[in-house]
């Protein structure tokens, strides 16, 4: 699954827009992300020269997983798994395979 669109980190904040990709399968998923760091009412030509924010979410064999990058190398978040991190991406995996009940068989 492809997705594009926009994404807000804090109530107050500005709309930034994002790209993603997503798998999944019947023994979890992986949402890959990039989100710009620039609000979306700024033009294109500025929105590429700041680094984007690329996030990673998954839940791989009943372990959640969340990362947050800056520029690829500076590691802004970062969860350690856990219980609560595992029920949270599981109940997320849940809710979105009704939208490909193939993975569900």
């Amino acid at each position: 699954i492809t997705q594009e669109g926009q994404f807000r980190m804090l109530p107050k904040r500005s709309w930034v827009p994002f790209t993603a990709r997503q798998l999944m399968t019947p023994f979890g998923f992986l949402w890959d992300a990039s989100i710009s760091m620039v609000p979306t009412k700024v033009t294109s030509k500025i929105q590429r020269i700041f680094p984007s924010l690329r996030v990673v979410d998954a839940w791989i064999e009943k372990e959640g997983h969340l990362r947050a990058t800056l520029a690829k190398f500076f590691t802004v978040a970062s969860m350690e798994p856990s219980k609560d991190l595992s029920m949270g991406e599981a109940m997320r995996w849940l809710a979105e395979a009704v939208a490909i009940p193939v993975v569900l068989l």
